[in-house]
């Protein structure tokens, strides 16, 4: 048995390799057991307790996750953060790729006027299956159209941003592709 799925690497037999079930079925059995312990995986994360950065009319990136990512997976992004803000606001969350090209633009997200909010920002992006497995910085950047917004830690727990495998490549369609 030399072939396996460009995914998951789960192996088959192909019709010119001898029968042998108890080895195909232990081979498939360890290989989806490794597949699904790395689906939900953490692969990047950014934690803070104090204040992460403060963003101001200029855009400005608030973190950087180093991401170890692989090809053909579809990734899961969450910013959890106080905010405290100067005035109402609209903010411009984006994930960015190293060089500062646009992974996901979210458009634009009204904050309220004074005060310390919950902030919580979630996106997916998947890596093509021809994507050369890498570890990259994905960037958390925002810009604000005027006054300030503080992102920082708050009582509960820190600043966070996480990035998880989501799964494969095709279950997340029509995610933008890093």
């Amino acid at each position: 048995m030399v072939d396996s799925t460009p995914i998951y690497g789960l192996p088959y037999q192909e019709d010119d390799d001898p029968p042998n079930g108890p080895l195909l079925s232990q081979s498939l059995a360890e290989a989806a057991e490794a597949a699904i312990r790395d689906v939900g995986r953490v692969v990047g994360y950014y934690s803070n307790t104090g204040t992460v950065q403060t963003v101001t009319t200029a855009g400005q990136t608030i973190c950087t996750a180093a991401t170890a990512l692989r090809p053909g997976w579809a990734y899961d992004v969450t910013v959890r953060s106080q905010v405290s803000t100067s005035a109402a606001l609209d903010f411009l969350p984006q994930i960015r790729r190293p060089d500062s090209s646009i992974l996901v633009d979210y458009g634009r997200q009204g904050l309220p006027a004074t005060g310390d909010r919950f902030y919580e920002f979630r996106c997916s992006f998947r890596t093509a299956p021809t994507f050369t497995a890498a570890t990259v910085g994905i960037v958390f950047r925002g810009t604000v159209s005027a006054g300030t917004a503080a992102f920082k830690g708050f009582a509960s727990g820190p600043f966070e941003m996480v990035v998880r495998q989501a799964g494969a490549y095709d279950d997340c369609p029509g995610a933008p592709t890093y």
